[in-house]
């Protein structure tokens, strides 16, 4: 399990790396939309985070796995890169497929171990 400084170091690294260039560009309104479209992709993250039982849940303090709930974080993000092809700077593609790429590391294993796949024997 990930502790809540390791989620959260990757995710600022993700958003550091790949957004810091973004930011800084002249008309302000611009930038802030860029800041407030990471910032819903990083809550959509950190829910499959916490669905995928790496992170704690807020409510309770304890990590509880539901791969169903981390599919549909997983699946939102998805849908959210195909529906903003074209729109994105190279900045926040990047950003949003790293994301993508973390989630997947984690998802992909705890599926196959819950349906059984990787099986004794």
């Amino acid at each position: 399990m990930l502790s809540k400084s390791e989620v959260s170091s990757t995710q600022s690294k993700i958003t550091i790396e790949n957004l810091q260039s973004e930011t800084r560009i002249d008309d302000s309104s611009v930038g802030s939309e860029r800041i407030l479209f990471s910032e819903f992709l990083m809550g959509v993250a950190s829910s499959a985070y916490i669905y995928l039982g790496l992170v704690e849940r807020p409510a309770t303090g304890h990590c509880k796995l539901d791969l169903t709930a981390a599919k549909e974080s997983i699946d939102t993000l998805v849908m959210l890169r195909e529906k903003t092809k074209g729109n994105l700077t190279r900045g926040e593609e990047k950003f949003l497929d790293d994301l993508l790429s973390e989630l997947k590391k984690h998802y992909v294993p705890m599926r196959r171990l819950s349906s059984g796949e990787w099986g004794m024997g």
